[in-house]
């Protein structure tokens, strides 16, 4: 901004003066007003992003989900795994509005590498 300054000090021609200060009053009053916390009024000068509850982004994702669960639960099945098909189908359940949470606690995992 410095340099935008130098030049309107150099300038000779009084209309061009005028409006290149004018637009750097635009710039120095656009950046406040940018920086600020509070506005002119004294309200939060940026209030907080509301998400809607029922999100359509959000239902879309959680269908993607479910709907690779469910492709996953048909592999096991005709892999012949269908104790382990219907053990995830019972205990993976949604959990909120768009994710999903595995929820049995009494299974012990031995697993092996």
């Amino acid at each position: 901004m410095k340099s935008f300054f130098l030049i309107i000090e150099h300038e000779t021609d009084p209309l061009v003066k005028r409006e290149l200060q004018e637009e750097y009053d635009k710039k120095i009053k656009y950046l406040k007003k940018m920086n600020a916390i509070v506005d002119e009024e004294g309200r939060d000068a940026r209030p907080p992003k509301l998400q809607r509850r029922d999100n359509p982004h959000r239902k879309t994702a959680q269908n993607v989900i479910r709907k690779s669960l469910e492709n996953a639960y048909s592999a096991f099945k005709k892999s012949g795994l269908k104790k382990m098909a219907s053990h995830f189908k019972k205990n993976i359940r949604p959990a909120g509005d768009y994710d999903f949470q595995y929820r049995d606690t009494e299974t012990y995992w031995n697993i092996k590498l």
